[in-house]
């Protein structure tokens, strides 16, 4: 029995390669039937929006350093948002959120990871699996080796392109920017938080959902705590007779009463308003989150992250670039 399921999950998942990478046996046989399959193929599907867009984007930037096909089909519940993935368009580079067949992302998660048990390799494919709580450098020589000649099937989440992240981050933004009717409400919010003045916009990222139990709790800060560092966060960094307001984006309802003697506006409501409308503030803050970490990276701007609720702010926390969320 054992024995027959592994041959249906095998039968099975060559028919999916085929059929995702448009191979037949008659190209197996030619002699040059390696540059039919030459591929990185993302299986599984890492934590909520943030996590999904980094990981994707480490990825976008080493296949076009390295010139090698990338598909993404776990990113599918986001693809709406951005014209780029919604019409699976990058331009000239080779990078896709659909393959040649019509499995659903959790058909293809579940048999590809069945087929990673049973079938982990073959000269034509193979899975690559990290579980390390260290970063893995994806421009390891092995793993461009083989995926400029197999499809490599990658299974973690600590998977990691710095230098061409940040060599190709004016590509990846413009990918990762949503339409124009998601723009517009967040360009409203922003402008409307700002009030035509000289005002210095601190967008605050409050989250406590998931992290009520992400960490035994270490993050899931009360508001009080986050008026606390707004309070220093405003003392810090505004200039002499500047206004400062907060945007406050929360994955809960916000109760004004908690920001009492702060100046608060409050973020479009939806994750992805609230994450764009957050990469237009000045500076940002909030608890270690590749959400709040992504509206930085795309807007080009300090964050600082809230580690503990006894902190001081200084500022020298506030740092630009894409601080390692492997932790997360």
């Amino acid at each position: 029995m054992q024995g027959r399921r592994s041959a249906l999950v095998w039968s099975g998942w060559i028919g999916y390669f085929f059929e995702q990478t448009g191979m037949t046996c008659r190209k197996l046989a030619g002699r040059r039937f390696q540059q039919a399959y030459d591929m990185v193929i993302l299986q599984n599907k890492n934590g909520q929006l943030g996590n999904r867009l980094f990981l994707f984007s480490h990825f976008i930037a080493n296949a076009i350093h390295h010139d090698y096909r990338l598909l993404n089909p776990t990113f599918d519940e986001y693809c709406r948002y951005f014209p780029a993935t919604r019409n699976d368009d990058f331009g000239p580079f080779p990078v896709s959120v659909r393959g040649r067949g019509r499995l659903s992302c959790a058909m293809f998660e579940r048999l590809t990871y069945a087929a990673m048990h049973v079938a982990p390799r073959s000269p034509w494919h193979r899975f690559f699996r990290w579980r390390g709580a260290r970063p893995f450098d994806l421009n390891d020589a092995t793993f461009i080796g083989h995926a400029k000649s197999k499809a490599v099937f990658v299974f973690g989440w600590a998977l990691r392109d710095f230098p061409h992240l940040l060599e190709h981050a004016d590509t990846v933004r413009r990918f990762f920017t949503p339409d124009v009717e998601i723009m517009d409400t967040v360009r409203r919010v922003t402008d409307a938080a700002r009030g035509g003045g000289d005002v210095l916009l601190i967008g605050v990222h409050v989250r406590r959902g998931d992290y009520r139990h992400c960490s035994a709790g270490r993050y899931c800060f009360d508001n009080p705590v986050y008026a606390d560092k707004m309070q220093q966060a405003a003392y810090l960094l505004a200039g002499a007779g500047q206004r400062v307001r907060f945007l406050v984006c929360s994955d809960e309802p916000i109760a004004p009463a908690d920001f009492r003697g702060l100046d608060v506006a409050v973020g479009p409501g939806s994750a992805i308003g609230d994450l764009y409308a957050l990469a237009r503030c000045d500076y940002l803050i909030g608890p270690p989150s590749t959400f709040s970490l992504w509206a930085a990276f795309y807007g080009q701007k300090p964050y600082c992250w809230i580690n503990s609720a006894d902190q001081t702010i200084a500022r020298d926390q506030f740092v630009y670039g894409p601080m390692d969320p492997v932790f997360l």
